[in-house]
């Protein structure tokens, strides 16, 4: 029966494609935008991933519905479900719920760190400013990684702007996973049901977690902004590559570790900006394709500095030394099992230089940068 499900699965996709293209050429609102969007993406597992997925909405339906092929694993990669655009405002507390959504995945983006993809059920609910995703699956396994962890995790999203005197600008964005790692044969419930007063069925008890938080701040006034992000982890799951990455522009290098802070200051300049009219006849124009092309060129100065701390095994004679941190967050790793904390150390990368990027239809992106490191290098970077 197992085999069975992809089938399924790819019809389903097929005929909300189908139907996307079909009403996308009646519907008002497909006006807006393409119904139908291409995905080009290079994965280490799948390669070179092509495919699409439908931005169609019909009133308060929107189905999710994606398919790529990866070219040299052979793979299919789908999100297959429904999202129901209607928000709900609770009796007495005034706050909004929706919108609502359910999709089976086998795709390759997941919010735990290290990971490449998942694939299992994700049910997603908004409540006022935060994001629910729930997922219960498996991950991609990581190269001879047999069999591939099953996990159910907790995803939660919140964005928010504030406006603050002298035209200033604070915009903050945080995002936690809490998840447990499941056993690979089931937790057992079907043959051992717990009644009042007993305990939990074995395995279900007390599972491995892991969790990570990550927060970012953004100031900004005018064209000058400062940015931060920083965040902490646990992994008593024992996760492979369950690690914070980061660094800064110009240097090849990425730091890894159980935490991390980024900051960077920058000021950007607005050099040209012009919507360039396109010769198609309007009857190309009436299915959604735009009749003109948005172009800017932009330029930016920034400095920036990042940093991450890491555990590492203290020498056999040495004491323990005092943890390490800053920004305002715990960054001292789980104590092990004589109750000792492991030894902890700090490492920071720093840059600055000018960017010029030139963007088309605000998605295609062409930026050339000159940097210089704290080395007193000079590079010089062309990125899409």
């Amino acid at each position: 029966m197992k085999g069975l499900r992809l089938p399924f699965v790819l019809v389903g996709v097929g005929v909300l494609f189908l139907a996307a293209v079909f009403v996308g050429a009646t519907a008002p609102s497909a006006r807006a935008q393409p119904p139908i969007e291409p995905i080009i993406v290079q994965t280490s597992r799948d390669g070179q991933l092509i495919g699409l997925q439908s931005n169609f909405q019909w009133g308060i339906w929107k189905p999710i519905a994606a398919v790529a092929y990866g070219l040299e694993s052979g793979n299919i990669r789908y999100r297959a479900g429904l999202l129901l655009d209607t928000r709900l405002t609770l009796p007495g507390l005034g706050l909004k719920v929706g919108p609502f959504s359910a999709a089976f995945v086998d795709w390759f983006s997941t919010p735990v760190l290290g990971r490449e993809g998942q694939k299992g059920l994700q049910l997603g609910v908004r409540l006022g400013d935060t994001q629910y995703t729930g997922f219960l699956g498996e991950l991609w396994s990581l190269g001879q990684e047999d069999p591939a962890p099953r996990v159910g995790y907790l995803l939660m999203e919140a964005r928010r702007s504030f406006r603050l005197p002298y035209d200033l600008t604070l915009s903050s964005y945080s995002k936690t996973v809490f998840g447990v790692l499941l056993p690979p044969e089931g937790l057992g419930l079907e043959t051992s049901t717990p009644g009042a007063g007993e305990d939990l069925p074995p395995g279900l008890e007390e599972l491995p977690r892991f969790q990570s938080m990550t927060q970012s701040l953004t100031l900004r006034l005018g064209d000058l902004s400062l940015s931060g992000r920083w965040g902490s982890l646990q992994n008593d799951a024992e996760l492979e590559r369950f690690l914070f990455t980061t660094g800064v522009r110009g240097v090849p290098r990425t730091l890894e570790g159980h935490a991390f802070w980024n900051v960077t200051l920058a000021r950007s300049f607005p050099l040209y900006e012009a919507e360039l009219p396109l010769p198609l006849p309007p009857e190309i124009t009436e299915y959604g394709v735009p009749d003109s092309m948005p172009l800017s060129v932009e330029g930016k100065f920034f400095v920036q500095a990042g940093g991450i701390v890491r555990e590492v095994e203290p020498p056999a004679s040495s004491p323990d030394s005092e943890p390490s941190g800053g920004l305002g967050i715990d960054v001292r790793p789980e104590p092990d099992e004589d109750g000792k904390e492991p030894e902890t150390e700090t490492e920071a990368l720093f840059s600055w230089g000018i960017s010029t990027t030139l963007t088309v239809f605000e998605q295609f992106r062409v930026r050339v940068e000159l940097v210089v490191t704290q080395a007193g290098e000079t590079k010089f970077r062309v990125s899409f």
